[in-house]
């Protein structure tokens, strides 16, 4: 479920959208709601970068439509009253605001740095030494002392990863030795990351600290990040995984779809009929792209070692179970523009972008619309004077409802400053200015961000545009597990009917063993056409072409065994046959002899999972169809020709 929740949530991007003529005027009406058209170019022109999307304005507004009459239904059931909708909506509104609120020079040097770290793999072992935060000045000098001998003793020439196997805190170390394999940007803490791409090879990092305590490393070696890989997986899975699972009776099975494939089976097909991974078999067990770091080792070892698209692994083995891997597409890390908003999103989950937090708050307190009142800060200076203690030095600052600081509109109290030196028992008068100071600009950079995030989606579109796409994203996914998944996944006697009422949907393709052929010449073509008028129903395709042809060049025949069709006439429209025939390519028009077996009708166990995925669309189907009846959105078309 959690895929599916993310499914619905849009990803931040980092780059301006495409300004549209009239952005605030009202695009689509649904009942007394308004969308505006700068919210419909936003989500457009930021889909229509992705790969593989090719639909116009007016194609998009249908799913645009849909999309929101969703919105608008799940607002009138209240399901964004629900606490746990609130919840979920509030951090992720956090998360962007955080994503906004920050310097863009500043930010731009963290970004940079984080995808030079992407182009490589680093690889390494540690050793750490559990460290509280909030540990005794004596056990953190203790600790640090422990780890500056340990690394002392790596440099002389022990075993480092003995040295970790004895001495490191890791919980995972008496298994791994400290050994962590290869890893790129993103993959640990910063610090760590940091510390790793910082070391050279065959060295011993200098003493770092982590929010678990003291680390060293020793980086072993380094190379070049692939990126991220799309594969499909064909799966025998074992009924109880773990390192030591074992199941003769699977190992035999994948070693003879193995065997299958090299004979020329179709993956996909064999995917649909045997893969135990119910996940992937509806997408022909395709999987999502992923790294290294990503995936269990052995599996992405594997992906990574095939050296083309459509390759394909022998058996592998993982804890889970059986895997043969076909390598879809290799992803390579992209630009630094292409790259920019998973490099963002990345940033605010690990901290990193609290550079550009703390520079985008330093230029709004040197701006024109920081105003700090100077007579009123004196005053506390003055009250500082001849006082030691905290109680005589809060008595003497005077009306609480002076202000200290005016920000765009926003104030900051002398009550604020009074409480926050109440309750800190750092603070003390015996600082002097020194701590006047540092009370006050942590409460003026508190000022800053509270007026900042207040003020965000008034003044940014972007943003506002893209915590709408958060919220209408989390209220989808409430909407469509109550109207679709729930329902889809519950009813068994709907699903075996819906199974029943479209047996051609789930049986498989027939299969066509013989010859296919595609004629490069219409000449040649019209000289095969006439013989085989004087010769309906011939089994000699292939003979007529080599008589009839004056080049061997002029066609081109493909033997084996192909996904067909039934009841397929001569010559074949190739737009017929489907698609994972892989024939398409060859011609609109093919020729072929052979003889077609029908495929056997698969027990209903057999694609449960592919019948409740169909059953599924089925009812949103069903579900847009009623909601575009109910509500008649108004959509301005024309408003796309501007």
């Amino acid at each position: 479920m959690i895929m599916k929740r993310l499914a619905f949530v849009f990803f931040i991007s980092c780059f301006g959208f495409l300004a549209q003529a009239g952005e605030s005027e009202p695009i689509l009406r649904i009942g007394e709601e308004t969308f505006e058209a700068g919210e419909f170019w936003h989500v457009f022109n930021k889909n229509r970068h992705l790969s593989g999307f090719s639909e116009s304005a007016e194609e998009f507004a249908e799913r645009f439509i849909n999309y929101k009459l969703k919105v608008v239904e799940a607002r009138q059931q209240g399901l964004d009253t629900l606490p746990s909708f609130k919840r979920e909506f509030e951090r992720y509104a956090r998360e962007l605001q955080a994503s906004f609120l920050v310097d863009s020079a500043a930010l731009d040097q963290v970004v940079a740095q984080a995808h030079n770290n992407m182009q490589g793999l680093v690889e390494a072992s540690h050793l750490l030494l559990q460290v509280p935060q909030d540990a005794s000045p004596e056990d953190t000098l203790a600790a640090w002392q422990r780890i500056n001998a340990l690394r002392s003793q790596a440099l002389s020439g022990s075993d480092f990863n003995e040295l970790a196997a004895r001495h490191s805190e890791d919980p995972s170390a008496q298994q791994n030795k400290g050994y962590l394999g290869y890893f790129t940007a993103f993959r640990m803490i910063y610090p760590f990351e940091e510390a790793a791409f910082a070391t050279p090879v065959d060295s011993i990092s200098p003493v770092f600290r982590t929010r678990f305590g003291y680390h060293i490393l020793k980086v072993h070696n380094r190379r070049p990040n692939p990126g991220k890989v799309r594969v499909a997986h064909l799966m025998k899975m074992f009924s109880e995984p773990g390192p030591t699972a074992s199941d003769s009776q699977l190992e035999t099975e994948i070693n003879d779809l193995y065997r299958r494939l090299q004979e020329g089976a179709a993956f996909n097909e064999l995917v649909r009929a045997h893969s135990d991974d119910r996940n992937s078999v509806g997408q022909d067990g395709e999987m999502p792209a992923f790294g290294w770091g990503e995936m269990i080792p052995e599996f992405a070892e594997a992906a990574f070692a095939l050296e083309e698209d459509a390759a394909f692994s022998a058996p592998v083995r993982t804890d889970f179970g059986w895997h043969i891997i076909k390598r879809l597409e290799l992803l390579p890390v992209g630009t630094l523009e292409e790259e920019y908003a998973y490099i963002m999103n990345m940033l605010g989950r690990d901290g990193r972008n609290n550079a550009g937090r703390h520079a985008f708050i330093d230029k709004c307190l040197k701006s024109a619309e920081f105003r700090p009142q100077e007579t009123v800060v004196a005053q506390i200076y003055a009250a500082l004077e001849g006082r030691s203690d905290k109680a005589s030095f809060l008595a003497a600052l005077g009306s609480e409802e002076q202000v200290l600081v005016r920000y765009k509109g926003e104030e900051l109290a002398l009550a604020a400053f009074k409480e926050r030196a109440r309750l800190d028992e750092a603070f003390s008068p015996r600082a002097g200015k020194v701590a006047v100071d540092g009370l006050l600009e942590d409460l003026s950079r508190e000022l800053v961000l509270e007026t900042e995030k207040k003020q965000l989606a008034e003044h940014n579109s972007d943003y506002r545009y893209l915590v709408n796409e958060y919220f209408d994203g989390l209220l989808i996914f409430e909407i469509s597990s109550q109207e679709i998944w729930n329902e889809g996944a519950s009813d068994s006697l709907a699903l075996r009917t819906y199974y029943s009422e479209h047996l051609a949907e789930f049986t498989p393709a027939p299969k066509m063993t013989g010859a296919v052929c595609a004629i490069n010449n219409r000449s040649l073509q019209r000289r095969v056409e006439k013989k085989l008028r004087k010769e309906p129903g011939t089994t000699k395709v292939v003979q007529i072409l080599k008589e009839s042809a004056r080049s061997p060049k002029d066609y081109h025949c493909e033997s084996g065994q192909f996904a067909f069709v039934d009841d397929a006439g001569l010559p074949l429209d190739a737009e017929l046959l489907p698609v994972e025939s892989g024939l398409r390519d060859m011609g609109s028009v093919l020729y072929w002899e052979g003889s077609i077996e029908k495929a056997e009708v698969p027990a209903y166990e057999e694609v449960a999972g592919q019948v409740m995925n169909a059953y599924q669309q089925h009812l949103e189907e069903k579900w847009v169809k009623d909601l575009r009846e109910r509500h008649q959105p108004q959509f301005s078309y024309p408003m796309l020709k501007k």
